[in-house]
């Protein structure tokens, strides 16, 4: 079965995150804000944070794509629900990783708080 890419589906599957997205996104940039502002008085904890925030952003990110992704994928039927399914365990894997990496970088930016 030949799918076409439905942009305005898509957008809207990207839309129906924001309720989780939005709230994230200002968590996510307030702290970026607190961490380039006080750069210089955190020393080496500075980097670890931003390198977290970094990581969490991204992981972010790609997390919104690719739910928006699925269900257009999922709802026009290009893909079948075992393949799904293992498609979903991969990328829950890949998203989970790099959550956890986040916050071990803002775990070691803690403990190297000067002070």
């Amino acid at each position: 079965m030949e799918t076409t890419f439905d942009m305005s589906r898509f957008l809207t599957s990207l839309l129906q995150q924001l309720p989780y997205l939005v709230p994230m996104l200002a968590g996510l940039a307030a702290a970026f804000a607190l961490v380039l502002r006080r750069r210089a008085t955190l020393g080496a904890a500075a980097a670890p944070a931003l390198g977290g925030l970094t990581v969490l952003l991204a992981a972010l990110l790609l997390s919104t794509a690719w739910y928006a992704l699925a269900e257009f994928l999922l709802v026009s039927g290009a893909v079948d629900f075992v393949t799904s399914g293992y498609a979903f365990a991969i990328v829950s894997l890949v998203l989970a990783t790099l959550n956890a990496a986040g916050i071990v970088l803002l775990a070691l930016a803690i403990v190297r708080r000067p002070g």
